[in-house]
């Protein structure tokens, strides 16, 4: 399995996410390069700050399923996959900020393992294991790197 706290999948990721230029268009989706870095950082909001994150209602009902779905599907993440609205991107970024801080969190992850992650509550998939986290994480930095064509 791969892993966001593999050392040499983080240098990879800050590798392949330094590649990344404003400009960069998007395979798919609606996301510009700035709103995708300020995608995932929200994303990791909830890792690595104690915000208080609202629930879905209909995470509530499907969530477990849809994610025990999701870390089986071994390609990945689906295109086009609703995104939470906490999740969601502004329409005005700063590219160099939201590219900065998201360079930041990748690196904390080298000092990080999954206890860390344990417990965390996802907005659609509710408290997750460290486990879960880690093949969570791991796929959606790999989607969104796939989306803007550097992996």
């Amino acid at each position: 399995m791969k892993s966001i706290l593999d050392k040499e999948e983080i240098v990879n990721f800050k590798n392949l996410s330094e590649q990344i230029q404003e400009k960069n268009p998007a395979n798919w989706g609606k996301m510009n390069a700035a709103q995708m870095f300020q995608h995932l950082n929200k994303s990791l909001e909830v890792i690595f700050t104690n915000k208080p994150i609202k629930r879905m209602f209909i995470g509530r009902i499907i969530g477990k399923m849809i994610l025990k779905k999701a870390l089986k599907n071994p390609s990945g993440i689906d295109k086009n996959t609703p995104t939470a609205p906490s999740f969601v991107a502004a329409d005005n970024v700063d590219f160099i900020k939201e590219k900065e801080q998201w360079l930041g969190y990748l690196a904390k992850f080298i000092k990080m393992s999954e206890t860390d992650f344990e417990g965390k509550v996802h907005p659609f998939f509710g408290k997750m294991t460290g486990n879960q986290w880690n093949q969570l994480i791991y796929k959606h930095v790999s989607h969104h790197l796939e989306q803007f064509e550097v992996k």
